[in-house]
């Protein structure tokens, strides 16, 4: 019997440890990641391939809804790295809905360096192993269950901020 690969899979679920002491967060000693393919995916009988021009479009929170927003603390990280901590309001992460009903509520986060998208948010924690030396801002974006940009007013659900980091010694 032959094992499936990342390569082969369309989405897995991986357990890795948190960086974070897990009694100040109240979390088990694991989370749950889903990892996404990000380089090539389909849904909703169309395709994209990641890179600076993919994009799924707008999403408006209608007129009298609660509206959604988010704020992103970053960290540095006793041991590595850095993490990101993003608060929402009238959103949850809802990553067993990924693809299904696109709703204003709930869905994901992209995480973008510097304007580059590198990563899917599924849940309030992230840890990324490294920034580069110097001024960088990450951004995040609050996305539907199918990739749709979230807007209030015409504008995206975003939270920026930007790190100094010292170049190593």
């Amino acid at each position: 019997m032959m094992l499936p690969t990342l390569s082969t899979l369309k989405t897995a679920v991986l357990l890795l440890p948190l960086a974070i002491p897990t009694a100040a967060l109240a979390l088990p000693q694991t989370a749950v990641w889903r990892l996404a393919d990000a380089q090539n995916h389909q849904h909703q009988n169309h395709q994209h391939q990641s890179g600076a021009g993919h994009s799924h479009g707008s999403l408006a929170v209608p007129t009298g809804t609660p509206q959604p927003t988010v704020n992103l603390v970053v960290e540095r990280d006793r041991k590595s790295g850095w993490n990101l901590r993003l608060t929402t309001t009238n959103f949850q992460f809802a990553p067993e809905e990924l693809d299904k009903t696109n709703r204003v509520d709930s869905g994901h986060a992209h995480l973008f360096l510097n304007g580059k998208k590198i990563a899917r948010l599924y849940g309030p924690w992230y840890h990324l192993a490294s920034l580069p030396a110097g001024k960088q801002t990450l951004m995040v974006e609050l996305t539907s269950n199918q990739h749709n940009v979230i807007t209030v007013n015409g504008q995206p659900v975003i939270a920026k901020v930007t790190v100094d980091v010292p170049a190593m010694k």
